[in-house]
């Protein structure tokens, strides 16, 4: 898993800032680490990230890290979006897309990335595809957005739209016609990521 890695790792020296890295599938990865600036894309998808590997990602995004596109699909995270959004809510996270298709994600956890959204000053795109959000953590989402127009463009959900939901998100998008919101159907099997990280 990355929970050994990132400790290895730790966070990268005054000079280091990490680059680029695409580990689908990978059991021991390794990212690049270079002197200069970059806001190559990084695909952790498969990698067994979990809450733990979350906290360190977490600490590498709130230091000295360029990194705007960071796609940790399929990978069992649950509550360890805590820590990603911790780190979202620092002025100095530069993230422009998140990935997080398929991390089992629950209505819960939403709270936390409710809270995020409210103060991220970068985030464009977030895909939360076949994520099992449930009603109260599509609502706490929308409710978020409804009252922050912030920088995010794309949001993808995964959700009944029941009535309810489908009135929040028009109102959503009345508000702020910059965003779009894309709902995640059975048959969608592509990331919105996937086009950023291609």
């Amino acid at each position: 898993s990355l929970d050994g890695y990132f400790t290895t790792l730790g966070i990268p020296s005054s000079s280091g800032r990490l680059q680029t890295c695409q580990l689908n599938h990978s059991r021991g990865p390794s990212f690049a680490v270079w002197g200069a600036s970059c806001d190559c894309p990084c695909r952790l998808r498969h990698c067994s990230i979990n809450r733990h590997g979350c906290k360190y990602i977490s600490k590498l995004l709130q230091g000295d890290c360029s990194l705007t596109s960071l796609d940790v699909g399929f990978n069992p995270i649950t509550t360890g979006l805590y820590f990603l959004c911790e780190a979202l809510k620092k002025p100095n996270c530069k993230l422009k897309c998140l990935g997080l298709w398929g991390c089992s994600i629950t209505p819960f956890s939403c709270q936390d990335l409710a809270s995020a959204l409210l103060s991220n000053q970068s985030l464009e795109t977030l895909d939360l595809g076949q994520n099992i959000l449930g009603q109260s953590g599509v609502t706490a989402l929308l409710e978020a957005l409804k009252q922050k127009h912030g920088p995010l463009k794309t949001l993808r959900l995964k959700a009944d739209e029941s009535t309810k939901i489908q009135r929040m998100a028009e109102a959503v998008r009345e508000g702020n016609p910059q965003l779009t919101v894309e709902w995640n159907h059975a048959g969608t099997r592509r990331s919105l990521c996937c086009d950023f990280l291609s």
